[in-house]
């Protein structure tokens, strides 16, 4: 092994969660017991307008799981999660990806975007998303054990007009398609004829389809007029599922991710393919390294290590 790859086979690759991460009390240790993890909430409520954290820390889950709460909570664990991480060990980042809403937590870490400028995209987004769940009724089903190039088939064949689209292209055996409520019905009866398990996820909207193209010019006048700055580290844009550092296509995939599929399985194969290695998600629960764990398989060793509570930081930290 050239001494190139033995040095990327030693570099963090730090992943931030999405949507579906949440759960009462995420975030609500580090709340506790540090000064600047309740600035980030604090300003968190001041952008929101109203006392989100509580929505975090004592639920009820059904409006956590609301996006427009979501987004920017979702973000603000994160970041006050990585915070804590960086500050406690020797643990820094060499590339940086978040999955979906999770893009915002990379950039920030990765020094494009600031703390407040996150937050603030962040409750944009979740709101204007949770805008046009409310005009156009969409569902999101994960379906398992479906190659996506398999899957594709399926719905280009059962559906026009890309009225259900694969959402998150998350690995080989996971996929999420997402789409019109009036025209879900053929692919779930297509996966129930074929032995196809597909499981109903607990959302409100229809996101990363052609459902949510109401709110992109919207979202791309605000996007446009925050201030950017090019990434110090490298980032791995989830539209190209490539590293992405013009700050020109940074900002238009952004945009154009509302609608488009989350390329997860391809930007972590593309990682593992240059012979990364160490991998640790931050933020709540287990979802990204689970998925990750999927893709590598067991034929090379990864680290691979999950933050959500601050004993997790004194675990790495000894």
């Amino acid at each position: 092994m050239s001494g190139e790859s033995i040095a990327i086979k030693d570099q963090w690759v730090v992943m931030f969660p999405g949507q579906g991460s949440q759960f009462i009390g995420m975030g609500k240790d580090f709340y506790s017991k540090s000064q600047s993890a309740r600035e980030v909430y604090d300003l968190a409520n001041e952008i929101a307008q109203k006392d989100i954290t509580k929505l975090c820390f004592k639920g009820p889950i059904s409006k956590l799981s609301n996006t427009d709460n979501l987004q920017i909570l979702i973000t603000a664990t994160n970041l006050v999660t990585a915070q804590t991480l960086f500050d406690n060990t020797e643990i820094t980042p060499s590339v940086v990806l978040g999955h979906s809403v999770g893009e915002y937590s990379a950039l920030q870490v990765a020094g494009s975007l600031t703390t407040e400028n996150a937050l603030k995209l962040a409750f944009k987004r979740g709101t204007l998303m949770q805008r046009e769940a409310k005009l156009e009724k969409g569902q999101m089903y994960a379906i398992k054990n479906v190659l996506p190039k398999d899957l594709n088939k399926i719905l280009s064949g059962l559906t026009e007009k890309k009225s259900i689209v694969i959402a998150n292209d998350n690995s080989n055996s996971q996929q999420v398609i997402s789409g019109e409520k009036s025209a879900m019905s053929k692919v779930l009866n297509y996966c129930s004829e074929n032995n196809i398990e597909a499981i109903k996820l607990p959302v409100n909207g229809a996101w990363h389809s052609n459902l949510m193209q109401g709110c992109v010019e919207e979202f791309r006048h605000s996007l446009m007029a925050t201030e950017m700055l090019k990434p110090k580290i490298s980032y791995i844009n989830n539209l190209t599922a490539q590293p992405c550092s013009k700050l020109t296509e940074i900002q238009e995939n952004l945009v154009r991710h509302i609608t488009a599929t989350v390329r997860w399985r391809e930007s972590i194969e593309g990682l593992i393919n240059q012979g990364h290695r160490k991998f640790i998600e931050v933020g709540p629960k287990k979802i990204l390294s689970r998925l990750l764990e999927s893709i590598a398989g067991d034929t090379e060793e990864f680290t691979i290590e999950q933050v959500e509570t601050i004993k997790d930081i004194v675990r790495l930290g000894d």
